[in-house]
């Protein structure tokens, strides 16, 4: 079976005379293999935590994210490293991402919050 993952994407700006709009309509990607993880990871602040994925991931066959701060105070912050911990990309109480990790460079993901201890939901599938 092909195209087993369905990615739509929009992104619409209006603030004063600032107006963008991005519609690219959705995108169909094949999943090679039934391996994908999830659950929620409490984060605190400081040094970064691994997110929890099973034995048959590796850090080379990462693909697909789905990434949702749950909480209503504290951004966290998903990155890489734990006690050198590098972030890539922050989320605000109750906003989500969806991305493609990059596949080609070994790396195990995590989060750190900037602030309290916010609870971050994730997916993730292996391609």
């Amino acid at each position: 079976m092909a195209n087993e993952i369905t990615v739509n994407v929009s992104l619409q700006v209006t603030k004063g005379s600032l107006q963008y709009s991005q519609i690219p309509g959705s995108i169909s990607v094949t999943m090679t293999g039934v391996i994908a993880a999830g659950g929620t990871q409490t984060t605190a602040t400081g040094n970064g935590v691994a997110l929890v994925l099973p034995a048959a991931f590796t850090t080379t066959n990462l693909g697909y994210a789905y990434f949702r701060n749950t909480s209503t105070v504290g951004n966290i912050r998903i990155g890489t490293g734990t006690s050198s911990f590098v972030p890539f990309m922050e989320l605000l109480p109750g906003e989500t991402s969806v991305l493609r990790l990059c596949s080609s460079t070994a790396t195990t993901v995590t989060c750190n919050a900037t602030t309290g201890t916010p609870v971050l939901q994730y997916w993730i599938a292996a391609l």
